[in-house]
């Protein structure tokens, strides 16, 4: 995830999009949950984020950590 001018993280964990580049997902570079610290993204604890990703669908192989949806493509 990226913001042009404030910054950049490579790996982020457990994300869901869920609007454009706004995503549930977890953080781990701040403590301050409760407070807006971002631009629409929704910061939960590591556990937290991991188990949302893991109850939500699609259920992935394991090993897999991500899923991207490509427009015309069929689904798993």
């Amino acid at each position: 995830m990226a913001d042009e001018n404030e910054y950049f993280v490579e790996e982020v964990p457990y994300p869901q999009y869920f609007y454009a580049g706004e995503a549930l997902h977890g953080a781990f570079w701040h403590s301050s949950f409760g407070v807006a610290v971002t631009h629409g993204c929704v910061n939960l604890l590591l556990s937290d984020a991991r188990w949302l990703f893991a109850w939500a669908p699609p259920a992935l192989p394991s090993g897999w950590h991500s899923y991207s949806v490509v427009q015309g493509t069929e689904s798993l």
